[in-house]
C-alpha cells in the first residue's frame, strides 16, 4: 500500500488469508488425475501463465528468437483476455512517470480482447526494429537498461465474464482449484510443469476438501488460445499486478 492509513486494514486482510489457507490445508487427501478444466487463483494464474506472456511480448526476445509470439502482432493469442500495462495507477508498486531511460511511461494495451497489439521496446530494441520505444526500459542506475513491464493488469474482455471466485468455482463444477503454483515455466516455449499448492477439490461448484500436492503441466500459449474464462474481480499479486481468477481447460493433472 502507498498510504499509512491503509496499512492496518491490509495487515488484517493478509492475516485472514493466511489463516484461511492454513486451516484449509488441514486433512488433505489424495487428488485425482485428469486432463480438463482447472481453476486458478490469481497468484497461481500469474505464476504459470503471466511469465510466458510477458516474456513473449518482449521485443528483445522476439529479435533473439526466444519468443513464441514472434510475428503474431495483430493475431488472436488469448481470446477474451485483455492485458494492460498501466504505470499511471498510483495504487500499484510499479507506478511511475518515466522508465529507466527517462522516457514517459504510459498506459498501453498490449493484448486487446485477445489480439496481440504490440511488443514492448526500450531504445535498444526500438533501434533494431527501426521504431520508437514504448517506454519499457527497466533496471537500476549501475546496469545497462533492460526491458520489462511496469504495472500489469489482466481483464476479461467479455461482457458476460464471471463475476468472482464463487462464480468461477460454479462454472468449474467438479475439478481442481489451485491457489499457488510452484514449478518450472519456460518463458520462451510457454511449457510449464510443477506442483499445485493449497489445492482444493471442488464438486458441484463447492470446495469439499483439500488435496495433497498434485502435478500440473501444459503450455501457456496453447491453453490461453483455447478455452479460458476470467473473472471481473481481480486481486493484487506481487504489489504490481492485478490478476483475475481463471478457469483454464485442457490442463494435465497428475495425482501421486
Amino acid at each position: 500500500v502507498r498510504s499509512y492509513a491503509e496499512v492496518e486494514a491490509e495487515l488484517r486482510r493478509i492475516a485472514r488469508e493466511v489463516a484461511r489457507a492454513c486451516i484449509g490445508n488441514l486433512g488433505a487427501t489424495a487428488g485425482k488425475s485428469y486432463k480438463g478444466p482447472v481453476a486458478f487463483a490469481p497468484a497461481a494464474f500469474a505464476s504459470s501463465f503471466l511469465s510466458p506472456l510477458l516474456g513473449g511480448i518482449s521485443a528483445i526476445a522476439v529479435q533473439r528468437g526466444r519468443s513464441a509470439l514472434a510475428g503474431k502482432v495483430g493475431e488472436t493469442i488469448a481470446p477474451g483476455l485483455t492485458l494492460i500495462d498501466d504505470p499511471t495507477d498510483p495504487k500499484v508498486a510499479g507506478a511511475r512517470a518515466f522508465d529507466r531511460e527517462g522516457l514517459p511511461a504510459r498506459k498501453i494495451r498490449l493484448v486487446d480482447n485477445g489480439v496481440l497489439k504490440t511488443y514492448i521496446h526500450n531504445t535498444y530494441s526500438a533501434a533494431v526494429d527501426k521504431t520508437q520505444s514504448t517506454g519499457h526500459a527497466q533496471g537500476g542506475p549501475r546496469s545497462v537498461p533492460g526491458l520489462g513491464c511496469h504495472a500489469i493488469r489482466i481483464e476479461s474482455a467479455l461482457p458476460d465474464a464471471l463475476a468472482d471466485e464463487a462464480a468461477l468455482l460454479a462454472a468449474l463444477g467438479t475439478g481442481l482449484y489451485i491457489q499457488r503454483f510452484s514449478g518450472s515455466v519456460d518463458a520462451a516455449s510457454g511449457d510449464f510443469s510443477g506442483t499445485a499448492k493449497s489445492a482444493r477439490w471442488v464438486e458441484n461448484g463447492v470446495v469439499v476438501r483439500s488435496v495433497n500436492e498434485v502435478m500440473l503441466s501444459g503450455n501457456a500459449f496453447t491453453l490461453l488460445n483455447g478455452s479460458t474464462q476470467l473473472t471481473r474481480a481481480t486481486e493484487r499479486v506481487g504489489g504490481s499486478s492485478q490478476i483475475p481468477w481463471a478457469l483454464v481447460d485442457g490442463v494435465s493433472v497428475t495425482a501421486g
